[in-house]
């Protein structure tokens, strides 16, 4: 038990590691842009493509290798890492293309929606939903038994 609290301190460093260095570890110029007081008023800056994309795909993919560590300890049931994977997967595949059109063709009205999806896609908060709600769903599995 000891050895699996201690797993499960070591993931949530890193994943609060990759929240707090990732600004200066991966190419993010709206970082500082969302820092604006109205950035609403303001254009987006200039973005690199490949770079920009290549960085928040780098990204999202140590979230998600960190998240299902992290399901691996908690759980240790290989259908909750697959599920898991599962979601984690449908969720980039839908969002990702909407955050690059919205990286170079949003209006200022519809940066908002940028910043949400930057965000769910950049920090771990998917992490912060699927882990109460696969503890929930175990807990309702115990007392079907």
């Amino acid at each position: 038990m000891i050895k699996k609290s201690i797993y499960i301190v070591l993931i949530v460093i890193a994943l609060a590691g990759v929240r707090l260095v990732g600004g200066h570890l991966f190419y993010d110029p709206l970082i500082e842009f969302f820092h604006i007081p109205d950035y609403q008023n303001h254009p987006l800056p200039e973005i690199h493509f490949w770079k920009f994309s290549s960085a928040m795909l780098l990204r999202y993919g140590i979230n998600t290798l960190l998240t299902l560590a992290l399901v691996q300890v908690i759980f240790q049931k290989r259908d909750l890492i697959k599920l898991t994977g599962t979601i984690l997967g449908i969720v980039f595949i839908a969002l990702f293309p909407f955050f690059l059109w919205g990286a170079w063709q949003a209006e200022p009205e519809q940066y908002r929606y940028l910043f949400y999806v930057r965000r769910i896609l950049i920090h771990p908060v998917l992490t912060l939903i699927l882990i109460p709600a696969l503890l929930y769903h175990e807990k309702g599995q115990k007392k079907e038994l």
